[in-house]
């Protein structure tokens, strides 16, 4: 069989063994299929790190946790393929190889297409005794079965720890939410089951058992503590928000701090390459030394060849989560001046809160009646100002009654949406509140109380909206969400003498709605930021 047909056959045989995994299944166990073209570009450029000198490639032990159809595998196989000499050799590559999975059914496909594939290559016949001994029928938790039980990899492959690991683990969150499910009765089991998860995840885990549970995370920590040797190269295909996202901090910090994080490539969502409707990008992890600079190409599906190398001095940075941030060095420029400001967080005179009536648990509260307190929605903001006429639900008093918030209610404010589209150039947009207006959970609002600074509502909202703050939300932003611990990051420049100016000319705005002062506004921003 020439090379090129092989490699159709088995592009078209893992395909078709993820295609006919039920819907149901992928579902619960989180499992995505990856296309033989990915797995080959970050197999190859694994390959190419290793120092094949001290340790033939024959000889290093090789690990697929989530292995199903084999993708991985079948690259790396491709990769080293001139590295081999002879069939002996062949059969020593193979025999390091071990794998794992909680399906059956792409295991199958799995077997075929490795026989197909090291026939084809060296004349090597696979019997069921090697696989026997090389394939595992899951690792860290079976999310097939009702009881859950963690399954450490010594109950495995006994004593092992790999040279190299490559994995699409599965991404799959670990909370049950009932609109999701047809059936009470499978809500309820799954309930059960991330309790159980949850439970041994706090316990034994400490990197990846923050915020809700998923199963990536928890490989990559189970990756990096317990399947690795010192020695070992790692790539990882994961979701993107590992990259910035609060819940995966001490994951970040470890990877970035403890090992080589090499490179990452990301993938923009809706890719040709994972059927996972969600932005990805892939690792290469090493743990022979520390990371000093990451080479990162910041859209692989169009500019696969376009990288920029980034300096760990210019991540580290606990005000924001140490997120990973793919900008040119100038922009770190930019980013440094913006750091040294005062962030919302740091100064008490700024409230910074979502607001207070939550659409659903006080939905007995507003109706379309205009007798009582007009209700913001997220929709309802517009730049600087609310939508015109967008207003259609009224509070009742009874509400004023019970908020814990009643106080914000008669002041001035500021607002922003709570969901902003995460493919939106302009994300971050701020409006004026009147007084005797009441927010709903889908706003974030800021209050500034009197202050030595003479720093006021107007400045803030004149600064929040420019698009310096969009810029820099944007950078670590790896959802939908505006979140009040991403806005207790903006900074402020409490002594610019150009904060008077933005509060004269945003009232001014306010009352004339001149879009010259638009302009203005954003100049004495940048003016303010000392950009």
């Amino acid at each position: 069989m020439n090379n090129e047909t092989l490699w159709n056959n088995i592009r078209t045989n893992s395909y078709q063994a993820e295609k006919e995994i039920e819907s149901l299944t992928k579902k619960r166990t989180g499992s995505y299929y990856t296309d033989l073209y990915l797995t080959d570009v970050m197999m190859f450029e694994l390959v190419s790190k290793l120092d094949v000198k001290p340790k033939k490639i024959y000889e290093f032990t090789f690990l697929e946790p989530c292995v199903g159809s084999g993708n991985f595998v079948f690259s790396y196989l491709k990769a080293v393929r001139n590295m081999i000499k002879t069939q002996e050799e062949a059969k020593k590559l193979i025999n390091n190889i071990y794998v794992a999975d909680i399906n059956k059914q792409a295991l199958g496909f799995y077997k075929k297409s490795l026989q197909l594939i090291v026939y084809d290559y060296w004349k090597i016949t696979l019997d069921d005794t090697y696989f026997d001994s090389h394939i595992a029928s899951g690792l860290v938790f079976d999310m097939s079965k009702n009881k859950i039980e963690y399954i450490n990899i010594d109950d495995v492959f006994e004593n092992k720890r790999f040279d190299i690991i490559a994995t699409n683990p599965p991404y799959k969150n670990l909370k049950a939410e009932i609109k999701q499910y047809k059936r009470e009765a499978d809500y309820n089991s799954d309930k059960e089951k991330y309790r159980d998860i949850a439970k041994i995840v706090k316990k034994n885990f400490k990197y990846s058992n923050t915020g809700v549970l998923n199963l990536y995370k928890i490989f990559i920590e189970e990756i990096l503590e317990k399947y690795s040797n010192s020695n070992s190269f790692i790539s990882l295909l994961v979701p993107s928000s590992l990259l910035a996202d609060k819940s995966c901090e001490k994951l970040r910090i470890n990877i970035l701090t403890n090992n080589f994080l090499h490179s990452i490539k990301i993938i923009q969502e809706n890719n040709k390459f994972v059927n996972a409707k969600q932005a990805l990008c892939s690792l290469l992890i090493s743990k022979t030394k520390k990371t000093k600079t990451i080479d990162i190409v910041t859209d692989f599906c169009n500019k696969p060849n376009e990288t920029i190398s980034v300096k760990i001095k210019n991540i580290i940075n606990k005000n924001n989560g140490n997120a990973i941030i793919a900008i040119s060095e100038n922009d770190f420029l930019t980013l440094d001046k913006l750091r040294k400001f005062p962030s919302v967080k740091d100064l008490d005179f700024i409230i910074n809160s979502r607001g207070e009536l939550d659409l659903t648990a006080d939905r007995k509260y507003f109706n379309e009646i205009k007798n009582g307190i007009p209700l913001v929605r997220g929709r309802d903001i517009g730049l600087f100002s609310l939508k015109e006429n967008s207003i259609i639900n009224y509070v009742s008093q009874d509400f004023i009654k019970k908020t814990q918030k009643k106080e914000y209610i008669k002041c001035v404010r500021i607002a922003c949406q709570q969901i902003a589209n995460i493919h939106k150039d302009r994300r971050v947009i701020f409006a004026h509140i009147p007084t005797d207006y009441i927010l709903a959970n889908s706003c974030n609002f800021i209050y500034i109380t009197p202050n030595k600074y003479n720093i006021d509502t107007y400045s803030i909202l004149g600064l929040f909206n420019s698009k310096t703050i969009n810029w820099l939300f944007k950078l670590t932003s790896t959802n939908n969400h505006i979140n009040n611990y991403e806005i207790d990051n903006f900074p402020i420049p409490i002594n610019s003498k150009f904060l008077e100016q933005i509060s004269k000319k945003t009232k001014k705005y306010l009352e004339t709605k001149n879009d010259k002062l638009l302009d203005e506004i954003e100049k004495l921003s940048i003016l303010a930021y000392e950009l």
